[in-house]
């Protein structure tokens, strides 16, 4: 049994050199279900996906790449193999839900939300910039046209020169 799984994850190890490229934050191996159906191989949690690699010592034609993008994830929670078995966890998207048997699945599922929490985190920290950015941005045009305006009062004879340099001064301090 140790060549043959030597000689598996040999081969899962291969082809994945090719596929993954990104830093693995956790891997091991797990069976994915398909209906009843399991297939075995290796999961990997990358910082924005969690990927399945079927090895090729499996019976079944099922893919070989099964790709979770984190932001589509709504849940992870622990499940029971056979109804009975403590082994299991559910991993839940908008429009699928995905079945895994593997060991230390309390792990995996404290580091998967973890991770999932941490992408949701930066992914509001941008919106608040961006956010912020164009409200600035809005903000630099207003003063913009204040000063277009203070420069046509200035050449209707509204403004004195000085009176319209203090007010220019002024704003583009506020920039």
């Amino acid at each position: 049994m140790g060549l043959l799984n030597t000689l598996m994850w040999y081969e899962v190890f291969s082809t994945l050199d090719k596929k993954i490229d990104r830093e693995v934050i956790r891997e091991g191996g797990c069976n994915l279900f398909f209906g009843i159906e399991s297939v075995g191989g290796k999961l990997f949690l990358t910082k924005d996906s969690l990927l399945f690699y079927s090895h090729g010592i499996n019976i079944s034609s099922r893919r070989k790449f099964t790709v979770i993008d984190l932001n589509e994830i709504t849940d992870v929670e622990k499940c029971n193999t056979l109804l009975i078995v403590p082994n299991g966890m559910k991993v839940y998207t908008n429009s699928k839900t995905y079945q895994f048997v593997l060991s230390s699945r309390s792990k995996w599922i404290e580091i998967i939300k973890s991770t999932c929490q941490n992408n949701k985190d930066k992914q509001s920290d941008l919106l608040i910039k961006s956010e912020s950015k164009s409200s600035n941005s809005k903000h630099d045009y207003d003063i913009l046209e204040q000063i277009k305006k203070l420069s046509q009062l200035k050449d209707e004879g509204v403004l004195t020169l000085k009176e319209f340099e203090n007010k220019k001064t002024e704003l583009l301090n506020k920039l």
